[in-house]
Order: C-alpha cells, then structure tokens, then sequence
C-alpha cells in the first residue's frame, strides 16, 4: 500500500529515533525548554510539561512563518502577556510564569 502511494515508513526506536532531522531538532527544542524550566528540581519535569507544550506550540517558527497553533486554528494565541500595550510584555521571571500556570490550570481541567 505504502509503495502504491509513493510514501517511505521510517522506523525510530526509543533511544534512536533517527526518522528524520525535523523529529529530532524538536525534541531537542522541546527537551532544552523542560530543562530549563526544572533546572531546580529535575524530578518534577511533568509538571511543567504542560506548560512546554503551550510555549512551544504558540512560538514562532521559521519554517511555517507562524506558530503551530496559528496553523492549526488560523488565528494567534492571545495570551495575557498580548492583550495590552509594550509595558505588558515586560514581565519576567517567577511572576510570568505564575501568570501563565494560573492561565493553563483555568483553561485546562486538571
């Protein structure tokens, strides 16, 4: 089926997942991100999973020209950091990212 559609199957196992560049450049990116948000306590990664995913899917991304979420809803992510002037995306740090867990956690039924 697979050769009548002109398509190739590229088998990846656990520690070797060699299926293609594009693969493994964003599980770099997305492994760099959850390390830097546990860097603390680097147990806890799952906790902050959720939050990866949201800032990874709501970036920038070269090869699209847009975000993920923007390619998939057609539209950009408002996020509370957007919704006013410049001075608003000036929050940094613990406060930012407390803004940002309190949104998911509303938005997101845990």
């Amino acid at each position: 089926m697979f050769t009548e559609l002109g398509t190739q199957l590229n088998f990846s196992i656990a520690y070797h997942p060699h299926t293609d560049g594009q693969t493994e450049q964003v599980n770099q990116v997305v492994e760099d991100m959850l390390r830097a948000y546990v860097m603390q306590e680097p147990t806890k990664w799952e906790d902050y999973l959720h939050l990866v995913e949201f800032v990874y899917n709501n970036g920038y991304h070269t090869s699209l020209q847009m975000s993920p979420f923007e390619v998939l809803y057609g539209w950009k992510c408002h996020t509370p950091s957007s919704w006013g002037g410049p001075e608003d995306k000036l929050m940094l740090g613990p406060k930012m990212l407390k803004e940002m867990e309190d949104m998911v956690k509303r938005v997101r039924p845990i």
